[in-house]
């Protein structure tokens, strides 16, 4: 496996093969990072140095440089994140910055894929209000067709303060299913922002080649798996001073009582729209994404073959929707959250991280408005 030395255009200058080992993690929703440890020498430290942006043919995302540890054993470490990190070092709002608000909040009403790329490209490709924000190098469209998975297409309103545009953009895609990726043209030689959806890849679909983990297959080996609802929640009671929605997850409704309610508290008196729909639609989110930390654990670990038949980039990519048969015949479907490159003294490897699909999809909850006097004074509602 080489590692690619990348120039400003992000098109190889030179091949970087005197190393002992490489880990490389890409990811769907959040940036990824590496780890590479070569002998300490000159032509470790002349050819990478912090900063130095790095590629593999295998893949279109790009990382950088951040860190260079000389532990004392003849070795030096080089770490770093994608380049999706640098949405961490831009701002939202940035018209807001120059108004002397620096706390001022808007609300946007749009698909949740279309804010993240709303606030990408207004903070980090087309700022007027400070061009020196944008990066040059990152230009507009697709670096791949859309998977076959749809976006959810209903709009909501989201307020946002400032804050940092990862902060933003991670938050609406982890809740509706969405990816995003800043990954290198390799044939225009620029980068770009993309916000998309996987394809569906079990064999519920006809349209693409099923890709299945199993046993029988041997296609997975060494399984093992956890179920549990112990943390399980599935309605939310979401609080501001100004109103309240009460917000279901998916399977649940407001005849879901018993055993069967699990009962979650959501503070959002951090929220300070008046009453009326876009209140309404602000709690509905914030219930969403609470919702979305408290699923039902279903995990599960297993190791996928060298030999197995499926290549990445190929047969399957991350946020694609796999699917997993155990040796009683049970499938689940599983989603493709991370590829991983590894290149040491045993050889080139790669392999991906699949997780259990149970995602809160917009339009399968519902939510419902509740009266009551805000107390000031305590901080609680006085009445249910």
């Amino acid at each position: 496996m080489d590692v690619l030395v990348l120039g400003d255009d992000l098109r190889p200058i030179e091949i970087f093969d005197d190393f002992q080992s490489l880990i490389w993690t890409e990811r769907y929703s959040e940036w990824g990072d590496f780890e590479l440890v070569a002998p300490s020498g000159l032509s470790s430290t002349s050819a990478l140095q912090k900063g130095t942006v790095l590629g593999l043919n295998e893949s279109y995302r790009v990382m950088m440089v951040e860190t260079i540890e000389e532990p004392g054993d003849g070795t030096i470490k080089f770490t770093g994140r994608s380049l999706e990190a640098l949405m961490d070092a831009r701002i939202t709002r940035p018209a807001v910055i120059n108004a002397g608000d620096p706390n001022g909040a808007t609300t946007r009403n749009a698909t949740p894929g279309n804010h993240a790329r709303y606030w990408f490209e207004t903070s980090c490709r087309t700022n007027s209000s400070v061009p020196a924000d944008n990066f040059s190098f990152i230009q507009s469209g697709n670096l791949f067709t859309p998977g076959t998975i749809p976006e959810p297409t209903d709009t909501i309103d989201v307020q946002f303060n400032v804050m940092s545009v990862y902060e933003a953009v991670k938050p609406i895609c982890d809740t509706y299913g969405l990816g995003f990726v800043i990954g290198r043209n390799k044939t225009a030689g620029n980068a770009r922002f993309q916000v998309y959806t996987g394809s569906d890849r079990t064999t519920w679909q006809t349209i693409l080649d099923p890709v299945v983990f199993s046993p029988d297959l041997e296609t997975l080996e060494k399984v093992s798996s956890i179920q549990s609802s112990a943390n399980f929640r599935n309605v939310a009671y979401v609080f501001s001073e100004k109103g309240s929605r009460i917000v279901y997850a998916n399977g649940a409704d407001d005849t879901t009582s018993g055993f069967d309610r699990r009962v979650l508290y959501v503070d959002a008196t951090d929220i300070s729209l008046v009453k009326g729909a876009a209140l309404d639609a602000a709690l509905d989110i914030r219930g969403v994404k609470a919702l979305a930390e408290y699923r039902n654990l279903t995990a599960f670990d297993g190791e996928v073959p060298q030999a197995v038949p499926y290549n990445y980039g190929v047969n399957y990519n991350l946020g694609d929707y796999v699917e997993r048969r155990d040796s009683r015949g049970f499938a689940s479907k599983l989603l493709v959250t991370e590829q991983i490159f590894v290149s040491d003294l045993e050889g080139d490897r790669s392999y991906p991280t699949l997780q259990a699909v149970d995602l809160v999809q917009p339009g399968s909850w519902s939510a419902w408005s509740r009266t009551g006097i805000w107390n000031d004074a305590v901080g609680t509602w006085d009445s249910l």
